[in-house]
């Protein structure tokens, strides 16, 4: 079940990071030829629909992106998932870059690229931080926990049984506990497996 519920909330993750992408695409342009228009003089305009498009385009691509780059792996640290973002939005980026370049396409503002890419970032890791809460508020209430047995009455049993008690959010339930593993406690793990 544990495992559904990971895989279900990765495969959340994709539109609504498809969505974040959208929307730091408009902020960009939006910054950049409504707000910075009297701070940086606008040399050239970019039409909006066709930019519109163009970033529809460009999120599909750096969702896939970011999946190579594994931010939609399961149960790593908050760091790590940082750090994919991060990679995934600059591999991103710079694959843009590189294609105005061989396309030898004149893209009217670099501001917009740098723009989109901080924007991303921030929207994206604002992203997995509210589902990764989601989650684990999930998790606290019993929902998506994958239930263990456990086998053993010493110091390092008490222990784990103690810190998955104390933090639910860990996703861990104790299903059953045995002192010692014996023909009795063997014969009841396997109804439990029933």
């Amino acid at each position: 079940m544990k495992r559904r519920t990971d895989l279900s909330f990765a495969a959340f993750l994709v539109p609504l990071d498809y969505a974040a992408l959208l929307a730091a695409g408009w902020l960009a342009y939006t910054l950049r030829f409504n707000q910075a228009a009297d701070i940086l003089p606008i040399v050239a305009t970019v039409d909006y629909a066709g930019y519109l498009r163009l970033v529809a385009i460009a999120a599909a691509a750096w969702v896939a992106v970011l999946a190579m780059a594994g931010a939609y792996r399961l149960r790593q640290p908050l760091s790590s998932e940082l750090g994919r973002i991060f990679l995934g939005a600059s591999t991103s980026v710079l694959l843009i870059i590189v294609f105005i370049f061989f396309v030898r396409e004149f893209f009217a503002s670099r501001f917009i690229i740098v723009v989109s890419w901080v924007f991303a970032v921030v929207l994206l890791w604002s992203m997995h931080l509210i589902v990764r809460g989601l989650q684990h508020m999930l998790l606290r209430q019993g929902i998506g926990a994958r239930y263990v047995v456990l086998f053993g009455h010493d110091q390092t049993a008490e222990e784990i049984v103690r810190l998955f008690r104390r933090q639910p959010g860990l996703g861990y339930r104790i299903e059953h506990a045995w002192a010692d593993v014996g023909v009795d406690s063997l014969a009841a793990f396997d109804t439990v497996l029933q």
